[in-house]
């Protein structure tokens, strides 16, 4: 009869029946690793959260951190939807911890809206920044588009013959 109390440490006789070969105790191969999420770019104390396999990991600091064991993991992220960047994405845990970095930006919804163009009348508003400069086309009352913060230039202009724009 064999009886084992408590833990047999690695390497040592775990039995030693006189009719039996010893055995000895193995280590314990899932071991867990910590990965780390790390934002950046969101306001203080915004609630956001990392989903792996289905477990949900949500913090109001700038980091989150998981302890998984090795292996391949798909993981979503939920931020407010007015920051642009990255919400999934993939990572291999291969026997240490880890650091994922996500930047986010801060979006402004833009609106211009015109007034005085005849009904369905083409307008456009070439907006400008550090980046370059984009053109936005409409025939309704208004154009909007999302900017990041900083300066910004624009420019209107329609096809419609004798119609220009009002300084204001």
């Amino acid at each position: 009869m064999l009886i084992l109390v408590g833990l047999v440490p690695w390497g040592h006789m775990a039995s030693a029946e006189p009719d039996r070969s010893p055995s000895f105790a193995t280590p314990d191969t899932a071991s867990s690793y910590v990965v780390t999420f790390h934002e950046n770019g969101l306001a203080n104390n915004t609630t956001w959260s990392v989903s792996i396999n289905s477990v949900i990991f949500s913090s109001r600091t700038s980091y989150i951190n998981a302890s998984l064991p090795a292996g391949l993991r798909d993981y979503l992220v939920d931020v407010p939807a007015n920051y642009s960047g990255p919400r999934y994405g993939t990572f291999t845990v291969v026997n240490s911890s880890l650091n994922i970095s996500l930047n986010y930006r801060y979006n402004c919804a833009v609106v211009l809206q015109e007034s005085g163009l005849p009904s369905q009348a083409l307008w456009w508003a070439n907006v400008t920044n550090s980046s370059g400069t984009v053109s936005y086309f409409s025939r309704g009352p208004t154009i909007r588009w999302t900017a990041f913060p900083g300066p910004y230039q624009y420019a209107v202009g329609t096809s419609s013959p004798g119609f220009v724009p009002a300084q204001s």
